[in-house]
């Protein structure tokens, strides 16, 4: 039971370096394949599959909250304005 502890830990390690790996990449302007990265990385398909899964959803979601914070302060407040209101956002 100990060393299945181990080997589930490791394996936990290991992801999270694959996972931040493929962040650093993004952050430093690449745009890694997650396709190809998955295929790299088959041994972690799995949990790699799910993070992209993850991932694509959050994009989404967040999606509708990139739009509004996008809108220059002066067009919320016309907004507000339109509703017969006078206030900041």
């Amino acid at each position: 039971m100990p060393s299945e502890a181990n080997d589930s830990a490791a394996r936990d390690r290991r992801v999270d370096e694959v996972i931040a790996a493929y962040l650093e990449a993004v952050d430093a302007g690449e745009t890694p394949d997650p396709s190809e990265f998955i295929a790299k990385h088959g041994g972690l398909a799995e949990e790699l599959a799910a993070f992209f899964a993850d991932r694509d959803q959050f994009a989404r979601l967040a999606e509708p909250l990139q739009a509004a914070a996008a809108i220059p302060d002066r067009a919320r407040c016309v907004l507000i304005r339109g509703q017969n209101r006078s206030y900041h956002v």
